[in-house]
């Protein structure tokens, strides 16, 4: 017998024909808006965003608030592959404060690689970015930034980032009596990595005051220290130290230990400090005779006296009002109360005092 379908029937059986054959379909040619966004590109193995840093430039009639220029490395950037259907990015964020991350440039690789190139080097950029919006800033808030590399693949909708970079910091968390100089200590790049963006009140460490101390040699005397080999330390493999100890600026606390956390006071930072002028001058006059004694020279250690009086004697290292030069702490009560500890911002200034001397 002949089954007869009303048009109504005949209706409902084409559009679900219709709707198998489309899914059907649909799984042979897949839609590029459902693809796997997860999956990295090749590339993003290979490229590599380091040494980034920030620096402040001056205020002048194009930059009236200011601006920070970033220099930074990146490794096998993807310039233009051909391929137009990937567009790689060169991401630039900042972060003010504890706020969050933002994104104050994407700009293609294309046209980075050939606005921003520093002019005689293969992998070396620059990229200023005005703070316009951030006109109020006077240098007491932090501003980070950090850059990674993105990608993004029109036709598959596959794309990534690669590792952001280093973070670099503008900006001191400092007292109101050192910004100036502080100021001055980082746009003459004194300020070492390990205190970027550090609170700078707070007492310095030996491993601090240490990298503060190489970096001053080694930018008065334009040059690259050498570490020291065989590390002769058991609690530190940082670079630094063992470059100024070969250098004879430091000293370990017994022969095989440096103790780089241990917080370190002022007739420390003045032997330091005194070692490392000595080092960039061997044959400079370190006459103290026309330096008068201390209030308190009794409590200094032999060692560190030529040292203090020689800082104080330039300005460097500067006492209280009635000349006491609080070398380190002899009760308990004062070690209690952190008395004779140098500070970072004290530390960074006898740096920039001694890069300006005359």
């Amino acid at each position: 017998m002949k089954k007869h379908f009303s048009s109504k029937q005949q209706y409902k059986q084409i559009v679900g024909l219709l709707l198998i054959s489309f899914l059907m379909l649909s799984t042979l040619f897949a839609i590029p808006v459902f693809a796997d966004t997860t999956l990295p590109h090749p590339n993003l193995n290979t490229i590599k965003v380091y040494d980034l840093n920030a620096a402040p430039m001056p205020v002048d009639d194009l930059h009236p608030y200011g601006s920070a220029l970033l220099t930074f490395k990146i490794d096998n950037l993807p310039g233009d592959t051909g391929d137009t259907t990937l567009v790689w990015y060169v991401n630039v964020e900042k972060k003010i404060g504890t706020n969050d991350w933002v994104i104050v440039s994407n700009l293609p690789t294309v046209d980075f690689m050939v606005n921003n190139i520093v002019s005689g080097t293969a992998n070396m950029y620059q990229f200023e970015q005005l703070w316009i919006e951030d006109y109020e800033w006077d240098g007491s808030r932090t501003i980070n930034y950090r850059v990674n590399v993105m990608l993004d693949d029109i036709v598959s909708n596959r794309g990534g980032n690669t590792a952001y970079s280093n973070v670099a910091s503008l900006g001191l968390v400092s007292s109101p009596w050192a910004l100036t100089e502080l100021q001055q200590a980082q746009s003459l790049g004194l300020i070492p990595p390990i205190l970027s963006g550090a609170d700078l009140t707070k007492p310095i460490t030996r491993e601090e005051f240490c990298e503060l101390a190489l970096l001053l040699y080694e930018k008065t005397m334009d040059t690259t220290a050498q570490t020291v080999s065989p590390n002769p330390f058991t609690d530190t493999s940082n670079a630094q130290i063992l470059k100024a100890f070969k250098l004879g600026i430091t000293n370990g606390m017994s022969p095989t230990t440096f103790e780089p956390k241990t917080l370190i006071n002022r007739e420390q930072c003045a032997a330091m400090l005194f070692r490392t002028i000595q080092a960039m001058n061997p044959d400079g006059d370190y006459n103290i005779g026309h330096v008068k004694d201390f209030p308190d020279q009794k409590y200094i250690s032999s060692w560190a006296v030529q040292g203090a009086k020689y800082m104080a004697g330039l300005g460097i290292i500067k006492g209280d009002p009635d000349g006491s030069f609080k070398p380190k702490a002899i009760t308990p009560a004062q070690t209690a109360t952190g008395y004779g500890l140098a500070t970072r911002e004290a530390a960074i200034l006898m740096s920039v005092r001694t890069f300006t001397q005359p």
